[in-house]
C-alpha cells in the first residue's frame, strides 16, 4: 500500500466533495484530516509513516502524531464550516498544549 497515495486520494476526495457544496477550503482540510488518520491507522510495512530518530525507528510516535494532527485538521474544517462553534481562547490552549507536549515527546528522543 503506497500511503502518500492514501493520503493525496483522501485530500482530493475532500477538495472535490468540498466543490459540490461551495465549501473548497474545508472539504480540501477535513480531506486532508481524514488522509493522515487513514496513513496512521494503515498496516504498517513501506511508508512514510516509519519515523527515525537516531537509529531507533520509533514508528508509533509517527502514527500518534499523524493521528493527532489528522484529528485537528477534521477540527479545524467542521469549525470552518460553522458545524461546530470552538472560542478562540480555547483552539489557543489546544494549540499550545499539542506544541508543548510535541517538544517533550522530541526531548525525551533527544536525551534518550
Amino acid at each position: 500500500m503506497n500511503r502518500a497515495l492514501l493520503f493525496l486520494a483522501c485530500m482530493f476526495l475532500g477538495m472535490g466533495i468540498g466543490m459540490f457544496f461551495g465549501h473548497t477550503g474545508p472539504g480540501t482540510i477535513i480531506g486532508m484530516g481524514v488522509g493522515l488518520l487513514a496513513i496512521a491507522i494503515a498496516p504498517s510495512g513501506r511508508g512514510i509513516v516509519n519515523v527515525r530518530i537516531g537509529s531507533r525507528r520509533v514508528s508509533g510516535i509517527g502514527r500518534l502524531f499523524l493521528g493527532v494532527v489528522g484529528v485537528g485538521f477534521i477540527v479545524w474544517g467542521l469549525e470552518d464550516l460553522g458545524l461546530i462553534i470552538i472560542p478562540g481562547t480555547l483552539w489557543q490552549h489546544i494549540g499550545a498544549f499539542i506544541l508543548v507536549l510535541m517538544g517533550i515527546v522530541f526531548l525525551y528522543f533527544a536525551l534518550s
